[in-house]
C-alpha cells in the first residue's frame, strides 16, 4: 500500500499543476501581462512546480527532525537524469530536435555550470544554507538575463470573459493540493525506503524523480507534435536547469542538506557527464540525431543500473 500511495501522491502533484498553471495562466491574462514573462514564469517554471514542492516539504521535515537530504538530492537528480537523459533522448528518437547557437551557448553553459556548481558546493560534505542562498542568487542571475533576451514587447488584449475568481480559486486551489500531495509523496517515499532497505537517494532519484518530470515530457511531446522541436529541447533543458540549480538551492536554502561521499562521486559526477553529453552532441551539428538520442537513453539506463547497485551493496 506504501508504494500506492506514493504513486497516488505523484500523480496529485501532476494534476494539482495542471490546475494551478491553468489559474496562474488566466490571471496572468486577464491583467495583460506579457507573453514574454508567462512564457518564463508561467509556463517554463510550472511543470517544475511538482519538483520543487516535493523538496521544499522534504526540507521542512528535516527541519522537524527527519532526515531527507538522500531523497531531496536523489530526486533532483533523478529528475534532471530523466529529463535530459531519457526524455530529451527519447523525443529525439522521434522527431529532429534542433537549436540555435546562441540559446546552446547560453543554456547549455549554464546546465554544466550548475552541475559543477553542485559538486564544487557539495564537496566539503554539505550544502549548506549559504550554499542555497548561492544556488538562488545564480539562477535568479540567468533568469534575469535570459527574459532580457526573449523579451517580447507585445501584450496579450484583455480578455474581458476572464473569470478571475475562478482562476483565483483554481490557481490557490492547485497550490493547496500540491501541498498535500507533496506531503504524501514525501511521507511515503520515506516509509518505502525504509521497508525496502534501500538509501533514500534510490527512490528520491528512481521513482519520485521520473514520475514528478512527466510533465516536461508531455510539454515537449506537444511541442514536437506541432513541430517546434527547438522548444522541446529548451523545454527539457530549461526544466533540467532549474532542478538542479533553483529547486535544490530552494531546498539547502530552508533547511541545509548532507552530501553523502557516494551522491557526491556517484551521482553528481554522473551528472556532470550527462550535462557535457548534452551539449557535445547538440553542439557539432545544433542537431539531436537518433543515433545521438540513443547516446542519451542509454545514459540514463547507465545511472539507473548505478543507482540499482546500491540496493545490492
Amino acid at each position: 500500500m506504501t508504494l500506492f500511495y506514493l504513486f497516488l501522491g505523484i500523480a496529485g502533484l501532476w494534476l494539482a499543476s495542471e490546475i494551478a498553471i491553468s489559474g496562474a495562466l488566466d490571471i496572468a491574462e486577464r491583467f495583460r501581462v506579457s507573453r514574454a514573462f508567462i512564457g518564463l514564469t508561467v509556463l517554463a517554471i510550472g511543470t517544475d512546480v511538482p519538483e520543487l514542492f516535493v523538496v521544499v516539504t522534504a526540507a521542512v521535515n528535516r527541519l522537524r527532525g527527519v532526515e531527507t537530504s538522500g531523497l531531496i538530492i536523489g530526486q533532483t537528480i533523478g529528475s534532471s537524469f530523466g529529463q535530459a537523459g531519457l526524455m530529451l533522448g527519447i523525443t529525439g528518437l522521434f522527431a529532429a530536435l534542433t537549436i540555435t547557437r546562441r540559446k546552446l551557448a547560453r543554456d547549455g553553459a549554464m546546465l554544466v555550470i550548475g552541475a559543477v556548481l553542485l559538486f564544487m558546493l557539495g564537496y566539503d560534505g554539505a550544502l549548506t544554507r549559504i550554499d542555497g542562498l548561492l544556488l538562488l542568487i545564480v539562477y535568479l542571475v540567468y533568469f534575469a538575463t535570459l527574459f532580457r533576451e526573449e523579451k517580447i514587447r507585445e501584450k496579450i488584449r484583455l480578455r474581458p470573459k476572464t473569470d478571475l475568481l475562478r482562476a483565483t480559486l483554481s490557481l490557490v486551489g492547485g497550490l493547496t493540493l500540491l501541498g498535500f500531495s507533496a506531503d504524501m509523496t514525501v511521507t511515503h517515499a520515506l516509509t518505502l525506503s525504509q521497508q525496502w532497505g534501500v538509501a533514500q537517494s534510490v527512490v528520491g532519484a528512481l521513482i519520485i524523480g521520473l514520475g514528478t518530470s512527466l510533465p516536461e515530457f508531455a510539454t515537449s511531446v506537444a511541442a514536437v507534435r506541432l513541430g517546434q522541436g527547438e522548444m522541446a529541447v529548451g523545454n527539457l533543458i530549461g526544466s533540467t536547469i532549474f532542478d538542479i540549480i533553483f529547486t535544490l538551492g530552494a531546498a539547502a536554502a530552508v533547511s541545509g542538506l548532507v552530501m553523502s561521499a557516494s551522491l557526491l562521486y556517484m551521482d553528481v559526477v554522473m551528472l556532470i557527464i550527462l550535462t557535457l553529453l548534452v551539449v557535445a552532441v547538440l553542439w557539432s551539428r545544433l542537431l539531436l540525431s537518433r543515433r545521438e538520442a540513443a547516446f542519451l537513453i542509454i545514459a540514463y539506463i547507465i545511472f539507473v543500473g548505478a543507482k540499482l547497485g546500491e540496493t545490492v551493496t
